[in-house]
């Protein structure tokens, strides 16, 4: 979809690029230019740029997609927001994201706009600085989520577990084998996904096609465990590597009949394992809470395995 080029000028030092798609300023996942045009539906979706001009190199990142009269960031995906070099200076920043909501008023009618940010322990500093910005800019809380990460270190899985979890691990690794990037069973590995989720009285984001070809179209960035039992799939994990510190569990749950064996704790410890062992540095599990409110026994099945909590906040600014 052909979307309209802009330039907005900020100062003799910096502009801001519309729908240029010029720059790779990272590799962060959410805010690649392929993630936007996977999910861009409307000529009235905009990816913006700022651009240092004298070093020709671009500082930040702000996607926005419009869907149902109001404005998304993201559309789809667990956050985005507004991505930034960590030496752009606190009021260029802050010009940037004034700039582009002025922008998108002059181009279209709407009425809200709604911002997931990362959680807290993915940049604390850098999401510091953007709540200041957007707080002191019409935007409002709408939801603080409680979102579950493990920060990897030297130290083995197993003493982050609970006793009861760590035998259950012991057990698990006598019982089933782990099989990594098995993408020949993704029929069967989606289902396992799909089954977790339907026992539980929750739906999958995705359907089968989506999922497909999702997967087929970032593959470089998709990570899949699964936990076999004869040969059958009974637990997986399906993980996006979002940049080079940070390995993110989109999804992850074991069939019903072998909850009691806690499949999904030897994936925890694979995925642990897999991360030491390509330096990453967090894994995120996502969050554990729907419009702020705690799901308590999904709380401390992440804590027993684990994780820890940090904020995850999502932003609304009513433009009527």
């Amino acid at each position: 979809m052909e979307k309209q080029k802009d330039v907005i000028n900020i100062n003799k030092d910096y502009k801001i690029l519309v729908n240029s798609f010029s720059k790779k300023i990272s590799d962060q996942f959410f805010f690649s230019k392929e993630f936007f045009n996977y999910y861009s539906q409307s000529n009235l979706d905009f990816y913006f740029e700022l651009l240092q001009i004298n070093k020709n190199k671009v500082m930040g990142i702000f996607p926005l997609y419009f869907s149902k009269n109001n404005y998304y960031s993201p559309l789809k995906g667990t956050y985005s927001g507004v991505y930034f070099d960590e030496d752009l200076d606190l009021e260029i920043l802050e010009h940037f994201i004034i700039n582009c909501n002025a922008y998108i008023k002059t181009k279209n009618k709407f009425e809200k706009i709604y911002i997931k940010l990362p959680p807290l322990i993915h940049n604390l500093s850098g999401i510091s600085k953007l709540l200041n910005i957007f707080l002191r800019n019409n935007f409002k809380l709408s939801n603080f989520e409680i979102n579950h990460h493990l920060k990897v270190s030297d130290e083995k899985y197993e003493l982050f577990l609970s006793k009861g979890n760590l035998k259950k691990l012991k057990i698990a690794e006598k019982k089933f084998t782990i099989k990594e990037d098995d993408f020949s069973k993704i029929d069967e590995f989606y289902n396992v996904l799909e089954i977790n989720r339907r026992s539980k009285g929750n739906s999958i984001s995705m359907n089968l096609e989506d999922f497909k070809n999702f997967t087929k179209e970032f593959i470089k960035n998709i990570k899949i465990f699964s936990v076999i039992n004869n040969d059958i799939i009974i637990a997986a994990a399906y993980c996006i590597r979002i940049n080079k510190e940070i390995l993110y569990v989109f999804y992850w749950g074991e069939l019903p009949a072998f909850k009691s064996d806690s499949p999904v704790v030897y994936l925890s410890k694979s995925i642990y394992d897999y991360s030491k062992n390509k330096e990453i540095e967090i894994i995120d599990v996502g969050t554990s809470s729907v419009s702020s409110i705690p799901n308590h026994g999904l709380v401390r099945f992440k804590n027993r395995i684990g994780y820890i909590e940090s904020l995850k906040i999502n932003l609304v600014c009513n433009e009527n």
